[in-house]
């Protein structure tokens, strides 16, 4: 009976740590822009702080690969158990959340079983998505001045995010705008280097934004594609990879398109570039092919 009581308290304190390392996460009123439930599928991609994906060590031990978690979702409405990111090793990763028809989410979700005030999104329940302040300085709005009064001849202003016609302006706040573009459409094979942007025009800090979708599928076999992405900072090379895009055997809602933002630093002078790898075949039909759509721009 002793043995019995022993193994059963030796359990129960199991199930209680290993509960202590996740942490709930829930949403009651994920929407877009207009309001509109969602309904769906979202996606928490554990990354590292530049976005870039990564496997990490579970808090307790035990090794977690990068895939992301697919968390069903109705009417705006969804519970995954992810895990303590202050456990982790490395700590606080982060996780980024995407909805294949609501393009990117929040880049950096760190859940956490100890909150830090009674305003942290996650509380001793659990963490509400819909508390959740992501930590973005204030936009600055975009205003149009249409005349300058009192001011004669030819008028010329150049910056980052302006625009000139005659003696009208347009300011454009926020970033630097688009410095690099791809698109590709019914891409079939594997690309070699593709310079988004061949001369970094100034060190610092640039965003790279990529959206990758099925465009023909095969009627039986299996084919992927996944992009690679590399800079140059102050340091060395580096590289981000996106998780794999299937292509399937028939155009999905939830799995045909995969999508993502990488913030990274680059110097001056340096090239932005990118490849893709497409792997497997058709056993029928086919060839299976794909769209991308990728852009770079200057945050600074």
């Amino acid at each position: 009976m002793k043995r019995i009581l022993a193994l059963t308290t030796l359990l129960s304190l199991a199930a209680s740590v290993a509960c202590a390392q996740t942490v709930l996460v829930t949403s009651t009123q994920l929407t877009d822009s207009a309001g509109n439930p969602y309904t769906g599928a979202v996606y928490f991609q554990p990354t590292l702080s530049n976005g870039q994906p990564t496997a990490y060590r579970k808090g307790g031990g035990g090794t977690v690969m990068s895939s992301p978690v697919r968390v069903a979702v109705s009417a705006g409405v969804f519970t995954v158990s992810l895990p303590d990111t202050t456990l982790t090793y490395p700590a606080n990763i982060c996780f980024m959340l995407t909805a294949p028809n609501l393009a990117a989410g929040y880049q950096c979700l760190q859940p956490h079983a100890t909150p830090s005030g009674s305003g942290d999104w996650c509380q001793s329940g659990g963490c509400n998505l819909d508390n959740y302040l992501p930590n973005l300085s204030p936009q600055l709005p975009t205003t149009a001045t249409t005349s300058i009064n009192s001011l004669t001849g030819a008028i010329t202003f150049a910056g980052s995010g302006m625009t000139q016609v005659g003696n009208t302006f347009t300011f454009n706040g926020g970033s630097g705008g688009s410095i690099g573009d791809s698109d590709v459409v019914g891409q079939t094979a594997s690309q070699s280097t593709v310079n988004l942007v061949g001369t970094v025009p100034a060190t610092g800090k640039y965003r790279i934004s990529y959206y990758a979708n099925q465009n023909a599928v095969c009627a039986t076999g299996s084919v992927s594609a996944v992009l690679t992405f590399v800079w140059m900072d102050a340091s060395s090379p580096r590289t981000a990879t996106s998780i794999a895009l299937t292509l399937g055997t028939s155009q999905s809602s939830n799995a045909g398109s995969i999508q993502g933002i990488i913030p990274v630093y680059a110097v001056a002078a340096s090239a932005i570039t990118y490849t893709s790898t497409v792997t497997g075949s058709c056993a029928t039909g086919g060839p299976s092919s794909y769209d991308a759509h990728i852009s770079v721009e200057a945050v600074q």
